[in-house]
């Protein structure tokens, strides 16, 4: 629901907006063409039902998947280098992120690259021992 997207996200702007540390939202553009070719949404402030521990949770990776598939997994990478120094920044103990595509292996592989716990289509991190 495009609606509910536009109204979560917009709402996750102002709140980064006033206090940086809420949310991290993040966009990369094309140099030449200064096209939107890629954006991620992190948010913190998360519990699981069992845990105390802060979580911030991935909410949106998004590449443009017009790109090459090395372009697309160098992105993802450097969106997933900085939830980990954003998390390290604000003292957040874990990372968690998700995916629901169908194709979802060359992700979750480079969660594992990155140190994540990956359970099927779930992977967290712990951020600081």
């Amino acid at each position: 629901n495009p609606t509910r997207l536009h109204y979560h996200l917009q709402r996750a702007i102002l709140d980064q907006t006033y206090g940086i540390s809420t949310n991290f939202i993040t966009i990369a553009r094309d140099v030449a063409t200064n096209e939107l070719i890629a954006w991620a949404w992190l948010t913190r402030g998360k519990y699981m039902p069992y845990a105390d521990e802060e979580m911030a949770v991935a909410e949106f990776a998004h590449v443009d998947l017009r790109l090459s598939p090395r372009q697309r997994i160098t992105m993802l990478a450097q969106i997933i280098e900085q939830w980990i120094a954003w998390c390290d920044l604000h003292k957040i103990p874990v990372l968690s992120s998700t995916t629901i595509r169908e194709e979802q292996s060359a992700f979750m592989r480079l969660h594992k690259q990155y140190g994540f716990s990956v359970r099927g289509s779930f992977a967290y991190r712990r951020i600081k021992e």
